[in-house]
């Protein structure tokens, strides 16, 4: 814990000397959405309604550890999981997490976790940048206490779909909970196409809403119009694309039950531009690549369930409930968590030595069960006073040697390490020449190494030598003699090679 508080203040003093902190500091209760969250699960609507102060309640205390999401802005959980220097630092502190990001983690283009893209809006909203500023925390309380109505739903969405959806499991986080806005073939993917539309309608209460990509994660390209023409046919033509990061919009799903599994498939939005050989633009088109995110199906808990069997460190536990949404019976087994100790840093109530014949062990006790647990370990080295050379090292090859254990009389064999280099020398490498243009350039490199193995100890950076003279077979700067043969590649030598042209 020392070392973890030492790197938060570390981390603390580092923030404090930028010039970021004019936006105002924000924590859980700054973004957390009482709608949203009851809406979202079943469970917690039926225990509390929306009773906003139990809601944030059970969320600081049993939501966040369950993984939940407590906002349409940031999924702070995912946040959390995605940066470990964030983890190290912060801790279990949701507050710290969520001022990190408002403060820093927008302007560091930190994505994990992110379910709605803060400068899109204001950037598309004229009103909410003038009331704001960059201050991103007011802009997420303006969102979502200006921007939403009293059942939850969203006015206007100009939303982002977060990338990284690999990670976002079976919450529903990321592009799950953005809304649709699926642009026809041949529009151009601009901010002012994107907002000029009626606005789109969004109830966080249903997991299956589709999801629409940031305008502003979409470039535009006003060299040419976004074209139908197959991306394999502008290719075949000699065209290369750029490279762009996919932004994925939702464009269908099938909503997960208590038995069935669900999906979101998601087509990525996002522009590559077709450039020829002199880098003009030949072509825009949409990238069309699609992806699935799987959902797997599951019953829900009640929030107070009675445990059958209780787990033990051995035996795992058996809960029995009735399903919220279908009100099925279900029985449910976990795995047993296994004895809780650490080899590394507990300390064991007793020990025994190994010898070099029979390993030893260490016995530990269970923290939650008080169970003995023993720990083998390993053999001790023999114990070998005097040595005999089999075969003397040389600096390309180990020598061998034996000798006898005093402890268990056991004649033991190993090899030594190859001796040290002594035939040791400098020299410049003059390698082939390559035809460049109208002259002969040739390269020189100075080395270090063996003669006797030819490992080279140290080798210069090469320098190259153009010749005008092409006709006397020396280099008319350096006069050293080198070939006229064009070489599709020159050896450059590095430490470690072997110079087979040593002699």
């Amino acid at each position: 814990m020392r070392g973890k508080s030492i790197f938060a203040f570390l981390l603390i003093v580092v923030m404090l000397a930028g010039d970021v902190l004019r936006v105002s500091a924000a924590g859980v209760k700054d973004i957390f959405d009482a709608d949203f969250y009851a809406g979202k699960y079943n469970d917690l609507k039926s225990a509390y309604g929306n009773d906003e102060e139990a809601l944030l309640k059970h969320f600081l205390t049993r939501g966040a550890g369950e993984g939940r999401v407590m906002s349409p802005v940031l999924d702070v959980v995912a946040y959390r999981a995605a940066y470990a220097d964030l983890n190290a630092a912060f801790g279990d502190d949701w507050n710290a997490y969520v001022n990190h990001y408002f403060i820093y983690g927008i302007r560091e283009k930190r994505t994990s976790g992110v379910l709605f893209d803060l400068a899109a809006y204001a950037g598309q909203n004229p009103h909410v940048r003038e009331s704001c500023g960059d201050d991103y925390a007011a802009i997420a309380r303006y969102y979502i206490t200006e921007n939403r109505t009293s059942d939850g739903i969203v006015k206007k969405a100009v939303v982002t779909v977060s990338k990284s959806l690999a990670g976002s499991g079976g919450r529903g986080t990321g592009a799950a909970e953005t809304s649709d806005a699926n642009t026809p073939d041949g529009e151009n993917l601009t901010a002012e196409n994107s907002d000029a539309e009626n606005s789109i309608a969004e109830s966080p209460k249903e997991e299956s809403s589709a999801a629409v990509a940031s305008v502003s994660e979409v470039p535009s390209v006003k060299e040419s119009a976004v074209s139908n023409e197959s991306a394999s046919n502008v290719t075949s033509a000699g065209a290369f694309a750029t490279e762009h990061i996919h932004v994925w919009a939702q464009v269908s799903s099938l909503e997960v039950t208590c038995v069935e599994d669900g999906y979101n498939e998601y087509c990525c939005q996002d522009l590559i531009t077709y450039t020829d050989a002199a880098g003009n633009v030949v072509a825009t088109l949409k990238c069309r690549e699609t992806m699935r995110e799987e959902i797997k199906a599951a019953h829900t808990r009640p929030q107070y369930v009675a445990y059958i069997v209780p787990s033990t460190c051995t035996q795992g536990s058996i809960v029995e409930y009735n399903c919220t949404v279908c009100g099925q019976a279900v029985s449910e087994e976990a795995a047993a968590p296994g004895h809780d100790y650490d080899e590394n840093t507990d300390k064991p109530v007793r020990v025994k030595a190994s010898t070099c014949t029979e390993a030893g062990r260490d016995v530990f006790l269970c923290k939650r069960c008080g169970a003995e647990i023993t720990e083998e370990r390993p053999l001790a080295n023999h114990t070998v006073t005097e040595w005999v050379n089999d075969q003397e090292a040389a600096c390309a090859a180990e020598g061998k040697r034996h000798g006898r254990c005093l402890a268990c009389n056991t004649l033991i064999f190993e090899n030594t390490e190859k001796a040290a280099h002594t035939n040791v020398q400098n020299r410049n490498v003059i390698e082939d020449a390559y035809q460049v243009s109208t002259s002969v350039r040739h390269l020189i490199q100075n080395i270090t190494y063996c003669r006797d193995c030819g490992y080279i100890i140290s080798a210069s950076g090469p320098s190259y030598v153009n010749c005008a003279d092409a006709g006397n077979g020396k280099c008319c700067t350096c006069n050293l003699a080198v070939t006229r043969e064009a070489l599709d590649a020159v050896k450059i030598y590095k430490a470690g090679d072997i110079y087979s042209r040593r002699q």
